[in-house]
């Protein structure tokens, strides 16, 4: 199989999870029973990270929840960021990730509040936590996390919403609502992934003359620009920086050249007129530009309709997991396998 595959099965799988919501609300709603929680506190890697980081604005925004995004190496060497009444939520898709594992054993012998989210709840993550919620993503074939990104950001989604229910932050009649339009996203999946195959096709030969890529976004298209860069780099290989939109022209722009691609997030609620300028300076003065979102400005542009008001995140990102994999295949590039494996023989990131 390619892992185009992997990215088409993703609608189906976000709508298995939502199904499967109740389950997972019955686990969360006995383990925080009698438990004083004001704060989720997310520890994750890599895709785990950029897929967990994403859900921050709506649940500081619209849910009322405070929440921190911790790497576990930070957190057991840097950053020991301890709440009482925190609950630490550690994230791995393979379930052992060996920092994610270990700061969870830290967390554990100071008594604080955990649970996990993994692919497989008898990993070593999940065996290990107080209470283990099932990520969704079945078995993703790939290194490469396509499946997985948009797996964990439905559950995080999710489990925010849970927790708020809980918590009598919002009604059930809302939380319905938000459920509602969580659907919404399943139905544009296929529709942005077809627009984006086509779209490739028309620049092709753009982006595979060109050697490095630099993306920008502002608020939650900055967070998802930053998993686009992951699997830009992962699997093209090409090397990829993102950054916010308004830092994106403090001095980075001094590097600027044609040899890059230029992809700059667009949400026309969020600073349209600045992408519109950045898109023109880039255009006129340095090369190739796409913006990728609601808003077209010339034939560079993809753009699409966003079905979801709250979790457009998981619309945005569908186009940058297409087009690395069609970069990556046009390279002949094989998925199967790593690049640099022999990292493997100096440091050992699982159990």
């Amino acid at each position: 199989m390619e892992l185009i595959e992997c990215i088409r099965r993703i609608p189906s799988l976000i709508n298995q999870i939502i199904n499967n919501n109740q389950h997972s609300y019955k686990k969360l709603n006995d383990y925080l029973e009698g438990k004083d929680i004001d704060e989720l506190i997310f520890i994750a890697s890599g895709t785990s990270m950029t897929a967990s980081a994403v859900t921050k604005y709506f649940a500081y925004n619209k849910l009322n929840i405070k929440t921190a995004f911790i790497y576990p190496n930070l957190f057991l060497n840097s950053y020991e960021y301890i709440n009482p009444k925190g609950l630490y939520i550690f994230i791995s898709q393979g379930g052992s990730t060996k920092q994610v594992y270990e700061a969870l054993c830290k967390v554990k012998q100071l008594s604080l509040h955990n649970i996990s989210i993994t692919e497989n709840i008898d990993s070593p993550i999940a065996l290990q936590a107080d209470c283990s919620i099932e990520m969704g993503s079945v078995h993703e074939e790939f290194m490469y996390r396509t499946i997985g990104y948009s797996c964990t950001s439905t559950t995080c989604y999710l489990l925010e919403l849970n927790f708020a229910l809980i918590k009598n932050k919002i009604s059930s009649i809302q939380f319905n609502e938000f459920v509602s339009d969580l659907q919404q996203v399943t139905l544009n999946l296929e529709v942005i992934r077809n627009n984006t195959l086509n779209w490739y096709e028309n620049n092709r030969f753009s982006l595979l003359k060109r050697s490095k890529c630099l993306l920008a976004g502002t608020g939650y298209l900055y967070e998802c620009s930053n998993e686009a860069d992951i699997k830009i780099m992962e699997m093209v290989p090409m090397f990829a920086r993102s950054f916010e939109l308004e830092e994106f022209i403090h001095g980075p722009q001094n590097a600027f050249s044609d040899d890059i691609i230029f992809f700059i997030l667009c949400d026309k609620e969020n600073e349209l007129e600045k992408i519109k300028s950045i898109k023109e300076f880039i255009r006129n003065e340095i090369g190739f530009c796409s913006v990728i979102g609601d808003s077209y400005f010339d034939d560079r542009d993809l753009c699409f309709k966003y079905m979801s008001k709250n979790f457009r995140s998981l619309e945005i990102i569908t186009p940058f997991q297409v087009i690395a994999y069609c970069m990556a295949r046009d390279r002949g590039r094989d998925l199967s396998r790593g690049v640099n494996v022999s990292v493997n023989k100096y440091i050992k990131k699982t159990l």
